[in-house]
């Protein structure tokens, strides 16, 4: 059995996963309070913070639920469930960060971003909500496209926010652990949509 055919192998690497990112999320918010002087500059890092405590908890939860799942086509419903909430909820956050944040608020790279993440949260999401995991058609062969893309999509977002992610700022270390854990868990979704069960029950 392969390795993302194994349900239970599955959920443990995740749960594992959401333990380090919820203590890379209390890494953040201790250094954001402890490190960081005025409340325009603290209530960025505390939002991220949050941000990363909700990463940990989502993928403690869906590893727990992957665990029970029957097969991978059922373990891709709950991830894409799951993390299409996450990626929602974290844009939101990570916006309004921006928003209360120092600097002016304007139009910019960092903003776009956001929006696409939210964007493709609410997509990936509602595509979980229409993976049926029984009958194969045209709809579930563009839903399989549609989230291949997207994966890759978050994948290169997640790597681009690491590699310019300033290592000496307040609060990195923490960010950067939840966002390796983000990028792995991006790639395991990546390749699990080539599963032979989820191939099997959409295309």
């Amino acid at each position: 059995m392969s390795f993302f055919g194994n349900t239970k192998t599955m959920g443990l690497v995740i749960i594992i996963a959401g333990i380090i990112s919820l203590i890379g999320g209390i890494v953040a918010a201790i250094t954001a309070v402890m490190e960081i002087n005025g409340l325009d500059n603290l209530l960025p890092q505390v939002l991220k913070a949050i941000g990363a405590l909700v990463v940990g908890i989502g993928l403690l939860w869906c590893g727990i639920n992957i665990r029970k799942a029957s097969d991978g086509s059922a373990a891709l419903r709950i991830f894409v469930r799951v993390f299409g909430l996450i990626i929602i909820v974290k844009a939101i956050l990570d916006l309004i960060g921006v928003i209360v944040g120092p600097e002016d608020f304007t139009i910019s790279g960092t903003l776009v971003a956001f929006i696409i993440q939210l964007i493709i949260g609410c997509l990936i999401l509602w595509v979980g909500n229409k993976i049926a995991g029984k009958n194969k058609n045209v709809l579930s062969k563009i839903l399989w496209i549609i989230l291949i893309i997207a994966f890759i999509v978050l994948a290169i977002m997640e790597l681009l926010a690491l590699l310019s992610l300033d290592l000496n700022a307040d609060g990195a270390l923490g960010l950067l652990i939840v966002g390796i854990c983000m990028f792995i868990a991006f790639l395991m979704a990546l390749v699990l949509c080539f599963s032979p069960d989820v191939k099997k029950a959409m295309l």
